[in-house]
């Protein structure tokens, strides 16, 4: 999903994989309209640290509802501490821990890459790949797929292929 009709027609060009079955949508996440379906795989390319608290909450929202128990979403952000002038008029970047508070409640969290540029631009960003989990009810089974998140290797290499065609 983009708001960009041009960034969603790019899109459609390069999957060129009859193995895949992509839907792509022009709308807004803090606004979702028509929109019912849930999906296996959400990726988000540099869209919730560009947002208002105000429209982060809503994007969390509307996300969950696009996620079933199961799905992946692979969140791309810039992430730092932010100086006291990089919150002015809007935020920069996502804070360190921002990621975690929000999402946590509802998804399982590896962060599988960060990296930090104090001196340069941008001051660094990160990579988390989340699964939707089962409610909070099933304790058991989140410390059972916990153990098993711990055993993975991250990046997988379909999500490998995502990092190494990021900028074509």
């Amino acid at each position: 999903m983009d708001f960009a009709t041009s960034a969603i027609e790019k899109a459609k060009r390069r999957v060129n994989s009859p193995k895949l079955r992509v839907q792509f949508i022009v709308g807004d996440l803090t606004n979702l309209q028509k929109v019912e379906s849930t999906f296996d795989f959400l990726v988000d390319y540099g869209t919730l640290d560009d947002l208002q608290p105000k429209d982060r909450d809503l994007y969390l929202h509307n996300v969950l509802r696009l996620a079933h128990s199961g799905s992946l979403f692979l969140l791309w952000c810039f992430e730092w501490s932010l100086r006291w002038w990089e919150r002015f008029p809007f935020s920069l970047a996502l804070e360190p821990g921002e990621v975690e508070r929000r999402f946590r409640q509802y998804f399982r969290i590896e962060r599988i890459v960060v990296r930090t540029n104090p001196s340069g631009w941008p001051r660094g960003f990160a990579v988390y790949l989340m699964m939707r989990g089962p409610n909070k009810s099933k304790v058991k089974e989140e410390a059972i797929a916990g153990r098993e998140a711990q055993e993975r290797v991250y990046p997988s290499p379909e999500v490998q292929h995502i990092f190494e065609n990021a900028g074509n």
